[in-house]
């Protein structure tokens, strides 16, 4: 059996990313490369990048920007807007595969994937305890938690309102994570 046009083998797109110069996410054997993003979206991810960098100072945990993979699938790699992962990785890895917490900030042109078709990759990972989906355009986080019950989802809507990612025992307000923004 054939391959359809411009199917490549997930090795092929781990070669051609370590190579190139733009970012590009890899579902099923085919290439879809990323855009760049708006101001207020740079702004969320540098707030909560920068308080999850300063938190997990000192322990396991690492913080990773959108420029790291990570692998959900043997055909499916990501590049979220952050990632955390608590294992030891090499200098030179172009990837992981066990995400500890996902953060996106979500736009309407990506809602539809970070709600839909992401949530159900990285929630099927079995290291992942955290997914919050943060809201570019409102203030609003969606956070999907694993517990022993399942996955719990909340909703948050008010500045004062506090994201907690009990795994990271770590917590952020929303007016601290649009700050600087008009949402804030």
């Amino acid at each position: 059996m054939s391959e359809p046009a411009g199917w490549i083998s997930a090795e092929q797109y781990l070669a051609a990313e370590a190579r190139s110069e733009g970012r590009h996410e890899y579902i099923g054997g085919h290439v879809f490369a990323l855009a760049g993003a708006r101001q207020a979206h740079n702004t969320i991810v540098s707030n909560v990048l920068a308080r999850l960098w300063q938190h997990l100072r000192g322990t396991p945990c690492r913080v990773f920007s959108s420029d790291m993979l990570l692998r959900v699938a043997t055909d499916r790699f990501y590049y979220p807007d952050i990632l955390v992962g608590c294992d030891e990785y090499p200098d030179e890895a172009l990837y992981i595969a066990d995400a500890r917490v996902v953060v996106e900030v979500t736009l309407d042109s990506t809602r539809r994937a970070d709600l839909g078709e992401k949530a159900a990759a990285y929630l099927g990972l079995p290291s992942l305890s955290a997914y919050a989906v943060i809201a570019g355009d409102a203030c609003q986080v969606a956070l999907h938690e694993r517990t022993s019950a399942g996955v719990s989802t909340a909703l948050l809507c008010q500045p004062d309102a506090i994201l907690r990612l009990d795994c990271l025992a770590f917590q952020i307000a929303l007016g601290e994570i649009y700050e600087r923004t008009s949402l804030a």
